[in-house]
């Protein structure tokens, strides 16, 4: 609705509620005056009349009065109706809808306010090298890393992603292992030791199964991006989305899949 239209509107309502007080202070004046003295002939009949005008008056004033209440309320109505229907985007948890996946998501801030970070992706190269610096210092601050990348060893996977992609299989195999071998090394070179057991920070899996997006969950906020059906490179959107919300939650869930439930990796 335009600014003109609401401020006709805003108007319409003001001169109605000037009217409804005119005609209500009207009949109160005239059945007032109604209860004036006797008036002498030729004046006797005005007392009447004016009972009479005076009860029209304040009669149009209360249905006037009425009839405003009960449109205001169905217009309220049909306003809490859009709203629920506009709530749609609070309850996903989206706080921002990004068409580049490296300018405008707050990576920096996402990593200091972490602790915990699970990745599902093919092998990231570009966003590994933008952020190699925040998922060294992420992991040397004492942050736990859980990685699920797709099972190099398996042709089925490596097919679907170099179907996706628009290049060869092995092309994809060799991204996949060079990431793979990355992140080991950065698991090599931060243990932590837990009682007589050694755990570590970065903790790799792989599947056999080809993600149709890729997901970084941090603490209270993950990011889910999207693959392009073209061969050429695009810029599909991506979201941001605050924990508890239904998108979140959505990711959170298919993250567990792969650490036990039917769609489990294989640990490396």
């Amino acid at each position: 609705m335009s600014e003109r239209t609401n401020l006709q509107e805003e108007n319409s309502r003001l001169w109605l509620w000037i009217g409804i007080l005119v005609s209500f202070i009207l009949g109160i004046v005239c059945m007032v005056l109604a209860d004036s003295p006797s008036i002498p002939w030729p004046w006797a009949p005005i007392p009447k009349i004016l009972e009479k005008l005076g009860s029209v008056l304040i009669v149009i004033a209360v249905v006037e009065l009425a009839w405003e209440q009960l449109r205001h309320k169905s217009f309220v109505s049909e306003l809490q109706h859009v709203l629920n229907r506009s709530d749609a985007p609070l309850q996903t948890g989206i706080e921002l809808m990004g068409s580049s996946f490296h300018d405008d998501i707050p990576w920096a801030q996402l990593f200091e306010k972490s602790k915990n970070l699970d990745l599902i992706f093919s092998y990231a190269h570009t966003w590994r090298g933008m952020n190699e610096t925040r998922i060294r210092t992420f992991v040397k601050e004492g942050g736990r890393i859980r990685l699920v990348l797709p099972d190099p060893s398996s042709a089925i996977a490596m097919n679907a992603y170099a179907a996706r992609f628009g290049m060869s299989a092995d092309l994809v195999k060799i991204k996949v292992d060079e990431t793979i071998e990355w992140f080991t090394a950065l698991r090599d070179s931060c243990p932590m030791k837990r009682g007589r057991a050694q755990a570590y920070k970065v903790e790799l899996m792989v599947t056999t199964k080809a993600t149709c997006w890729t997901a970084y969950i941090f603490d209270e906020h993950a990011v889910q991006g999207h693959y392009t059906h073209s061969d050429e490179k695009g810029n599909p959107p991506v979201f941001l989305c605050k924990k508890h919300g239904q998108l979140y939650k959505y990711l959170r869930h298919e993250f567990d899949l792969f650490i036990n439930g039917k769609a489990k990796a294989r640990k490396l």
